[in-house]
């Protein structure tokens, strides 16, 4: 816990007066104004004592929490600073909370007084402007002495770590080949056709262990099991534009296109498809199925315009981002479709990003740049050009994000 000290207004009047005095009194040789000097260095000097000792004596113990847990971008949220007297006498307590770029603003508050091992929370309303992870700052303690001459500012040890999420957007259908898989898929029809999703029909051999009674009793004369792993939608490697060139047409416009890959990506989760979420410079930012909360996560990290604007200037990084690029698209799970979410692209970016193609595996490219799609078209992919200005939150980018989505299905 840091602390600090120094000399309020009055204070520094006190001590001013003083010297005055004193430099007066060996001007006029009026030794009575050294009394002057002499009380207020007394006082400042007692002053400064009751300011230690009341620290010594003031123990207060700090936290954070916020609510909702999980925050996107657009959303509105309750910072609490709570804050705990351990000390044995009752605290009035001035609090103040640094501010947070493009989260919490600052904000000081005198509180009313807290008994002894009593709580009071410092609520502030806050509104995530943009995804990121932020560190929320430890709140610091103004306290005056009895006389109002020293201010002591301590920081109290409390910090926290808030990730706010891409907005999220909802989306309605799959891809053809996914839709294909899905009808392909699942239990055999007992109901007037429906299945149970990962139950099928008993054979000969089969462990009874593995029967899915409740499901069976549904059925008049038949037995379905478990399978060891549900039936999926289908193989997805979604490429993200990571790029810290993709800073041209603005903050909004990237922010909009990584939460565009969010919303696909969360989508095509819920289906049950199995995904491969790949940055452009080859990072993998989630694999698997049930993978939206660690790829939400992994995409609120990635950096924001301002941080590109400050990482980027070494050539030849963009060809080595490219070169990695091309090994992650080679590597990995055969996909049955690529989906790429991409900024500006160039023909070298276009040969760069073309998937190396397995079977009838297809290739979808939503792009933020429409001077870039022949590139990316003649490389074999399908081009959705992102049409409208691009919002900050999930309201302004909905029509936008399902307009682009529609047109993605279409055939």
């Amino acid at each position: 816990m840091g602390t600090g000290r120094g000399l309020t207004a009055r204070g520094w009047a006190f001590l001013l007066g003083g010297i005055g005095a004193g430099i007066a009194a060996g001007v006029l040789r009026e030794r009575d104004l050294l009394f002057i000097t002499f009380l207020t260095g007394t006082l400042l000097i007692l002053a400064w004592g009751l300011s230690r000792a009341q620290v010594l004596r003031s123990r207060v113990q700090a936290s954070y929490s916020v609510t909702p847990t999980a925050i996107h971008a657009g959303d509105r949220a309750t910072v609490r600073v709570h804050l705990r007297n351990v000390s044995r006498t009752v605290l009035r307590l001035d609090i103040a909370q640094p501010a947070v770029a493009h989260l919490v603003p600052a904000r000081r508050e005198l509180l009313p007084p807290i008994e002894p091992g009593a709580t009071r929370d410092l609520a502030i309303d806050v509104t995530a402007a943009h995804r990121g992870t932020f560190r929320l700052d430890a709140p610091t303690m103004h306290e005056l002495d009895p006389l109002g001459l020293w201010s002591t500012i301590r920081t109290l040890e409390a910090s926290l770590d808030v990730v706010v999420l891409p907005a999220v957007v909802q989306l309605d259908g799959l891809p053809r080949g996914l839709r294909g898989r899905q009808l392909a898929s699942g239990g055999a029809g007992a109901t007037g056709g429906r299945s149970d999703a990962g139950v099928r029909a008993y054979r000969n051999g089969d462990d009874p262990r593995t029967i899915h009674w409740r499901a069976s009793s549904r059925l008049e004369d038949d037995l379905v099991v478990r399978l060891s792993e549900p039936d999926g939608l289908g193989h997805v490697r979604l490429v993200v534009d990571d790029r810290l060139r993709f800073t041209k047409d603005g903050a909004a416009t990237r922010e909009a296109t990584i939460a565009l890959a969010a919303s696909i990506g969360t989508h095509l989760d819920r289906h049950g498809v199995e995904l491969s979420v790949v940055t452009v410079g080859g990072q993998v930012l989630a694999s698997g199925r049930d993978v939206s909360e660690s790829l939400l996560v992994a995409l609120a990290a990635l950096p924001s315009a301002e941080q590109a604007r400050t990482a980027q200037g070494k050539r030849g990084a963009q060809t080595a981002a490219n070169t990695r690029a091309t090994r992650a698209n080679r590597s990995g799970k055969p996909a049955d479709l690529v989906i790429a979410v991409l900024g500006e692209i160039g023909e070298a970016h276009a040969s760069a990003l073309a998937p190396t193609r397995r079977g009838r595996a297809g290739s979808l490219a939503f792009v933020a740049d429409p001077h870039g799609a022949n590139d990316l078209a003649a490389e074999g992919w399908r081009v959705v050009v992102l049409q409208g200005e691009p919002a900050q939150d999930a309201a302004g980018n909905a029509a936008r994000f399902a307009r682009a989505w529609h047109d993605g299905l279409q055939p």
